[in-house]
């Protein structure tokens, strides 16, 4: 006989209601769901797929409660996914900096304003537009329309609630005048700002007026252009980075940064630079620069003096990347020698090998050879008796790069340079992005007692296991390089206790003497 299951309308009434119920809390919670998932993303470095979160709450929720932060942060994300600084003092990721704003995030931050005004969100937001809006009126003269922007700028964030105050953004949107050699309305602004009815971090412009005040009209100016395959490279954000700091040489820029753009024919100016000792950089797009390279030395030194009266010219031209053949893609090189091989650039004087190694999230390179074609024979041997580059944790010196380009958790790569014959850089395999596997291996290297030791960062125990190979082996490369090397390490740099730089040199001259490579002359004199 058949069950025959019967509902009764309350109870689809019931059904229905709690299905209801259900699918609205997915709905109003979907979205802080989608954030949370893209401020996981977002903090793993995946900022692409960060971005995609926030864009899906901003096209499916528009109106939920966390769509004015999705679309702030979607913003940030574009301020910095695939962006780069490149320096006199080095290249990598960038921060976000509101002294310039890339199209695609103008557009996030403009929305911000257009639909949710009276927001946090909205309230950051105009400071990052600050800057670069007034900037843009200084550069093309509109000076009190500037002076104007300021003043409503910062009469309005009074009357806001609650107040969202920024005085380092202030104080950069009147660089802008102080760049441009408007030195006294900038000091008129912060008069201005500091006579205002209250308190608020009044000593930063009060500091910031001082030095305008005090400069003593010592000023130089530094000129340049930017180029990209021979074409003006326009609206790109070049900073200059005051560097006379009791940190030392500071990597990128701060909030100090004077900052301009390149115009329509990519050139920028800084015709109003106070004196002293700066770093000069530029911020790129991947998608436009990615598979480009510096030409010639545009950064010769790390940083360079400005003096009253004097201009400093930079010419910054990005060219096509030099193309690999082999090795790639983790070629295990079997021969005693390695053949590495390029495709030759037209009006190369001559190349250079880089070799280089990574671990761990670091890599250094080594300049090799000097070569007339586009192909070059190296021995392993070499390779191996190269040194590169020490890294510290907590504990000290990490043992593994004690072992050079022989460490066993690094990866050995290559690149190539090309010069003309005045020496001067026209190309390099060696770009900003990887879009090429450059790396190669020479297989595993058997491991000595020593070599055992020292990894577990028993350094005394490694000394006396390769002193003790060295008394039975006079002529043991590998023992006397390990000990030269332990030894030559500069111990003031951490709580390293082996050094000995006599014996090190000493190690040096018993490596050239025995196996005659001049590699090793390097460190024994």
């Amino acid at each position: 006989m058949k069950k025959v299951i019967r509902f009764k309308v309350k109870h689809m009434l019931s059904i229905t209601f709690i299905s209801l119920f259900i699918a609205m809390i997915l709905y109003f919670s979907f979205p802080s769901i989608l954030l949370k998932m893209g401020e996981k993303f977002s903090h793993d470095g995946d900022y692409f797929k960060a971005k995609t979160y926030y864009d899906k709450i901003n096209e499916n929720f528009p109106k939920a409660s966390v769509t004015e932060s999705a679309l702030e942060k979607a913003g940030y994300v574009s301020a910095i996914h695939n962006k780069i600084m490149i320096s006199s003092s080095g290249f990598g990721p960038i921060y976000n900096s509101n002294h310039y704003i890339f199209p695609e995030t103008r557009a996030y931050y403009e929305e911000i304003l257009q639909r949710f005004p009276r927001g946090l969100s909205a309230q950051r937001v105009r400071y990052n537009l600050l800057i670069p809006d007034v900037q843009g009126e200084v550069l093309h003269g509109n000076v009190e329309e500037a002076i104007e922007m300021i003043k409503s700028f910062y009469a309005n964030i009074h009357n806001e609630t609650p107040r969202y105050m920024n005085a380092y953004t202030i104080n950069g949107a009147i660089q802008a005048f102080e760049v441009k050699g408007y030195d006294e309305e900038a000091k008129d602004l912060l008069r201005w700002i500091i006579d205002y009815e209250d308190d608020w971090e009044k000593n930063i412009f009060q500091d910031y007026l001082s030095r305008l005040e005090n400069s003593k009209d010592a000023y130089g100016s530094v000129t340049g252009k930017v180029s990209l395959r021979g074409k003006s490279f326009k609206n790109i954000p070049v900073f200059l980075q005051y560097q006379d700091t009791p940190d030392g040489t500071l990597y990128g820029f701060t909030q100090e940064a004077f900052w301009a753009i390149t115009d329509n024919n990519g050139n920028f100016e800084f015709p109003n630079i106070p004196e002293g000792r700066y770093t000069v950089g530029l911020i790129g797009d991947l998608d436009q620069i990615g598979d480009t390279v510096l030409q010639g030395n545009p950064f010769e030194h790390t940083d360079f003096t400005i003096e009253k009266g004097q201009t400093y010219d930079f010419n910054i031209s990005f060219v096509d990347r030099m193309k690999i053949i082999s090795p790639v893609d983790g070629e295990e090189i079997k021969e005693d020698f390695i053949q590495f091989q390029w495709e030759p650039l037209e009006g190369a004087a001559y190349y250079t090998i880089a070799l280089g190694i990574s671990f761990e999230g670091a890599s250094g390179t080594r300049i090799y050879g000097k070569y007339n074609t586009n192909e070059a024979l190296v021995s392993k041997e070499d390779i191996l008796y190269l040194h590169n580059f020490h890294t510290f944790d907590e504990e000290g010196p990490i043992p593994e790069p004690f072992f050079g380009f022989m460490n066993p958790k690094g990866q050995l790569f290559w690149g190539v340079h090309a010069y003309d014959e005045n020496d001067r850089l026209l190309s390099s395999s060696i770009g900003y992005i990887r879009d090429e596997s450059t790396e190669f291996s020479i297989g595993e290297i058997e491991l000595t007692e020593g070599d055992k030791k020292l990894l577990k960062r028993d350094y005394a125990g490694a000394i006396e296991s390769y002193e003790q190979s060295l008394a039975e082996n006079k002529e043991d490369i590998h023992s006397l390089l390990m000990l030269a090397r332990l030894y030559n390490f500069e111990q003031k740099l951490s709580n390293y206790t082996y050094g000995n730089k006599e014996k090190a040199k000493e190690y040096y001259r018993r490596l050239h003497k025995i196996t005659g490579n001049e590699i090793f002359l390097e460190n024994s004199n």
